[in-house]
């Protein structure tokens, strides 16, 4: 898979081979998504899709661009373009399918959604895509909603999931088990010294911000259950941390990017009154999880 970066200046004058391109920005890249990269596969020509870095309005991310990427490559895609939102929110929809379309990535046959928008103020929608498109001598497939449990699948939706803690409902509408992949750091040692050694994995602002509590994970393809919070049993910095334990692993992490998959939340975080209260707490947290993978 070929990555044109344009936020980090790895630009193209244009793609040689005509394609067939997905467009939006796929944050999650949940079933909805899934279909429109399926409907620009299938055709004789290379598959691109067209993406942004971050959010084009500011609200949470629910994977990062490197885990798009890591998604995009195993879906058999081609080509992906990366742009910073800003760079091209200002142009026209007639701008944004002659010079980067057509002009730049040479597209051929358009992938979109049925509430897609683009151009300045959201002036275009999939209709004048198609209508432009048309004029050129160009196809635009037009994808319909992805429905679970009687509504669109959409990334907005599944945000408010991760946010209200319904995991399941989430996952479901990923397709797979919603992740954070974060650098492991050294923690205090508490949890070894419980007998529940586990890893550190600092919040990085950005993400979609679960509600602090214990979750039924799974890490390395072990049984884990982390607690996302701010500890207040073991420390009043207030800094929000993933700490994970993994089940009949104890192994040394400490610098790693580690992925942790989230299955279900079992309870609220909560601050315990002495260590050995926490540690009976954790012990019954654990047997749920076991439970949980019967």
């Amino acid at each position: 898979m070929t990555v044109y970066d344009f936020v980090a200046g790895s630009e193209i004058e244009s793609i040689d081979l005509p394609v067939s391109v997905a467009l939006g920005n796929f944050d999650g890249l949940h079933i909805g998504h899934s279909t429109l990269i399926r409907q620009a596969k299938c055709s004789d020509n290379k598959c691109c899709v067209f993406t942004f870095r971050q959010n084009p309005f500011g609200s949470a991310r629910i994977i990062g661009i490197e885990k798009k990427l890591e998604l995009l490559k195993s879906m058999g895609v081609d080509y992906v373009c990366v742009y910073d939102f800003s760079e091209i929110r200002d142009m026209s929809y007639e701008s944004f399918i002659e010079d980067i379309l057509i002009g730049r990535l040479n597209c051929v046959r358009a992938v979109c959604g049925f509430n897609f928008r683009f151009g300045r103020g959201a002036e275009g929608d999939s209709r004048k895509l198609k209508e432009y498109m048309e004029s050129c001598g160009r196809e635009t497939v037009i994808c319909d909603a992805v429905e679970y449990e009687g509504k669109a699948v959409s990334s907005s939706r599944i945000r408010e999931c991760l946010m209200a803690g319904d995991i399941p409902s989430a996952n479901a509408m990923l397709g797979r088990a919603y992740s954070v992949d974060y650098h492991v750091s050294r923690g205090n040692g508490i949890g070894r010294s419980l007998g529940f050694p586990t890893i550190n994995q600092a919040y990085d602002g950005v993400s979609v911000k679960l509600p602090y509590g214990v979750y039924i994970c799974s890490c390395m393809g072990r049984p884990a259950i982390t607690n996302f919070g701010v500890r207040p049993t073991v420390t009043d910095k207030n800094e929000p941390f993933f700490e994970t334990f993994i089940l009949d692993y104890d192994g040394d992490l400490y610098g790693e990017d580690i992925t942790v998959d989230f299955h279900r939340i079992i309870r609220p975080e909560k601050k315990f009154s002495t260590y050995e209260e926490l540690s009976r707490q954790i012990a019954l947290d654990v047997e749920k999880t076991k439970e949980f993978f019967k």
